[in-house]
């Protein structure tokens, strides 16, 4: 049986959590009966060259910015590669993975991790072309329940909306508890929370600190 291709197209695969769960995912598709293709418009990035190392079919546009008509028509022409699914991230990928999957004849699938409140944080040409787009893809991916209010706000139909949590591997510890506890100078039954988190004002570390004290 023939594999299914999904062609995944983001602006870049630089460090952020949508560009992680990518570069998470995409490698246990073969295992699946998929063949994943990774596009990016703008960057390539470090996971774009981690997918590349590991094996996975890669491609980059070269777009110099969003008026870059070229950059435009080398993704467009993506379409050529008769993928089965496209899956977008980011504004300009999903306007121009639109018009792939319309070609293609394709479904058209978009994730948006951003959180409350992502409509009023884009600029007008960003809000102006999701709003365009958004009313015609077949699915957007969120990675809560919450996001669902400000994705329709954006023109999403709510049974276009679907929720995955974010996936994480199962780690495993390289150093004993005890002498990480030890190096911070904390006794064995002192209490521990930790936030990961990049230091953005979105990822709310003040309420972090607000719970952990309460």
């Amino acid at each position: 049986m023939a594999r299914k291709r999904i062609l995944f197209l983001y602006s870049s695969l630089a460090v952020g959590g949508a560009e992680r769960q990518l570069a998470l995912l995409v490698p246990h598709l073969p295992d699946h009966g998929f063949e994943p293709l990774v596009a990016t418009l703008r960057l390539r990035g470090r996971y774009f060259d981690e997918l590349r190392g590991a094996g996975i079919a890669t491609v980059h546009a070269n777009m110099n910015g969003r008026a870059d008509i070229g950059g435009a028509l080398r993704a467009y022409r993506l379409w050529r590669e008769r993928p089965a699914i496209v899956v977008t991230q980011s504004t300009n990928a999903q306007v121009i993975g639109h018009a792939i999957a319309r070609r293609a004849r394709a479904p058209h699938v978009t994730v948006e991790q951003g959180g409350p409140g992502i409509w009023r944080r884009r600029g007008r040409y960003r809000l102006a072309m999701t709003k365009l787009v958004a009313p015609h893809v077949d699915r957007v991916v969120a990675v809560t329940e919450s996001q669902a209010p400000d994705l329709e706000r954006l023109g999403y139909p709510r049974e276009s909306i679907r929720v995955i949590p974010n996936a994480a591997p199962v780690g495993r510890a390289s150093r004993a508890p005890a002498a990480v506890r030890s190096e911070l100078e904390l006794g064995d039954t002192d209490f521990v929370a930790l936030l990961v988190a990049a230091a953005r004002p979105e990822k709310r570390a003040d309420r972090f600190l607000e719970a952990v004290v309460a």
